[in-house]
Formats: structure tokens, C-alpha cells, sequence
């Protein structure tokens, strides 16, 4: 069976240690280039509204900023270059890995948004998203991941079992599905331990060894 990772976005791949360093290079930015970056976003915001606004576009405006000037405004912080490694090491380590966007930025985006905010920040395979939780703010996330999975026509209780389902996120309310939770520290985002322990929780070999 294919195995499913439901991905979180702040706390694990964009961190608090991240923001900081960002929002610091912004604000030691000499004002000229602050200026030419708020520009950029005026225009793109200009454009956004004109087609109808949705927080994906704004995320996206938000990466391409970051691509171009290397730092953004507030909201356009590159994510932890750590945990893009990380990821791009599991996407390696499990070639058939489909991605399931269960962060809040799911909310107004569409799948080929998502993808493109992932390759801006250097994700190399970002067609491994495969897909995204259900447009919501008010319910626990287990309850969004497992409507996903029920809605795909996918026995969670035998993907547990046979180590098919992994959950990257700094929340730690999975309920019944917090066997296969992998709780990220929000200060430093996806580690390098979380790495190893998601292995574990997917039963991946290792040079030979199970990582169980």
C-alpha cells in the first residue's frame, strides 16, 4: 500500500528559529530595498484582488517575493532551510510518498499552489503533494485527516497497522490517531530526529536495517 503523510506547515517546515532570522534581515534591510519589495507586493496584491482574492494567491505572491529578493515582508519569511532538507530526504527515502497539506494553508488554496510555494522554497519533488484536507477552521485536525481518508475510500485502522499513515505537525490532538504522530518541536521545525522517528513510524528500512 502507498504510504500517506499529512503535513503541517508552521511549526514544521516554517519555523519560529526561521521567522526570527528573517524578520531580523528585513528589518536591517537598508529602506531602498524594503521599498522595492513592498512594490513587488503592491502589484501582485493589485492583481490578487483583481481576480478575486484567496489566501493561496497571497501565499504564493508571498513565496515569489522571497524567490526574487531572497527576504520578504511580513508573511514572506523563508521556511527553515532544515526542515526542506528533511523533507526532500524522506520524498528520497520513500519514492512513492504522497503528501496530504493538512496546515491551515490549505484554506483557500488550491493543490497547484501548493505545489508552487513548495518548489519556490526547494522542495525538488513537489509533485509528491498529492492533496489537501477539507477547507476548515473549527474542527480538531484528526477529525479533517480522518474524513480524508474515509472520503478516499481508505481503511485507516488497517493503514495504521501496516504503517501507511504518518503525521507531521507541532499539535498534538491526533486522538486516535496519535500513534503515527510525529510532534515537531515549533522552535526548530522538522529535525533531523523527527526524520529518523517518521521512518519509524512508516517501518522504512535503512541500509538494511528497520527503522522500527
Amino acid at each position: 500500500m502507498t504510504k500517506h503523510l499529512f503535513l503541517d506547515i508552521d511549526g514544521v517546515i516554517n519555523s519560529e528559529r526561521s521567522f526570527l532570522k528573517y524578520s531580523k534581515q528585513w528589518a536591517e534591510a537598508p529602506q531602498s530595498f524594503r521599498d522595492e519589495v513592498e512594490r513587488f507586493m503592491e502589484t501582485e496584491m493589485e492583481k490578487i484582488n483583481a481576480s478575486g482574492f484567496r489566501y493561496g494567491k497571497l501565499h504564493l505572491a508571498r513565496a515569489k517575493s522571497v524567490e526574487i529578493f531572497g527576504i520578504g515582508v511580513e508573511g514572506g519569511t523563508k521556511p527553515d532551510r532544515v526542515a526542506i532538507a528533511n523533507l526532500n530526504k524522506l520524498c528520497e527515502t520513500i519514492p512513492g510518498l504522497r503528501i496530504i497539506i493538512s496546515s491551515t494553508w490549505r484554506v483557500g488554496s488550491t493543490l497547484e499552489e501548493l505545489q508552487e510555494i513548495f518548489k519556490l522554497w526547494g522542495m525538488q519533488s513537489p509533485e509528491m503533494i498529492y492533496g489537501q484536507t477539507a477547507d476548515s477552521y473549527d474542527r480538531p485536525r484528526s477529525d479533517e485527516i480522518l474524513e480524508w481518508l474515509i472520503t478516499q475510500g481508505l481503511d485507516y485502522k488497517s493503514m495504521l497497522q501496516e504503517h501507511q499513515i504518518a503525521i507531521l505537525d507541532d499539535l498534538d490532538d491526533m486522538v486516535e490517531l496519535n500513534p503515527c504522530l510525529v510532534q515537531t518541536d515549533p522552535r526548530i521545525g522538522f529535525s533531523s530526529d523527527d526524520l529518523k522517528t517518521i521512518l519509524k513510524v512508516f517501518g522504512v528500512e535503512i541500509f538494511g536495517i528497520r527503522m522500527s
